[in-house]
């Protein structure tokens, strides 16, 4: 698969004509914390698969200075994540400093080699170590690895606003 082919499968919501499912919540603008309730920054915008209607990341726009590090947009796989949605606010509970250093900046655009790195990141289970994912996954299992999974983010650890 060439870079152009993949990149075209991948597109901003606010790019795109889709919108969120009916009775889900839009977390756009939605603050975005670790498991210790610090906050990394606000959730910018959904990355989907268009070919495959699933969204794939979280556009983080990571609020660095109070973390020391540098602020700028993040892609995080939405399979890591869960929200509240009584409060606003999505919970990365498996996040670290290191993850958030070493993830590449999102600029718009959404390259193979840098996707490749955020799986290694998120899939190693120490951020430092390498492991080679690049022979493991056929292009086409790349979204197979439960940090993409979506159904992950909609079903895990939710706070219903009109929970009885």
């Amino acid at each position: 698969m060439s870079d152009k082919e993949y990149r075209n499968n991948l597109v901003a919501l606010s790019k795109s004509s889709y919108e969120i499912v009916a009775n889900e919540p839009d977390i756009r603008k939605w603050r975005v914390t670790n498991a210790e309730g610090n906050t990394l920054g606000v959730v910018d915008d959904l990355i989907i698969d268009k070919q495959l209607h699933k969204v794939r990341y979280i556009v983080l726009d990571l609020h660095g200075k109070p973390l020391n590090l540098i602020s700028r947009k993040v892609l995080i796989p939405i399979g890591i994540s869960q929200f509240d949605d009584m409060d606003d606010v999505v919970i990365l509970p498996t996040i670290t400093l290191e993850h958030l250093a070493t993830i590449p900046s999102y600029t718009g655009s959404i390259k193979w080699n840098e996707e490749r790195k955020i799986r290694r990141l998120f899939s190693a289970p120490d951020p430092n170590k390498h492991v080679d994912y690049d022979d493991q996954y056929e292009d086409d299992h790349f979204y197979d690895d439960e940090q993409f999974n979506d159904s992950n983010y909609y079903n895990r650890g939710r706070k219903h606003r009109y929970a009885e």
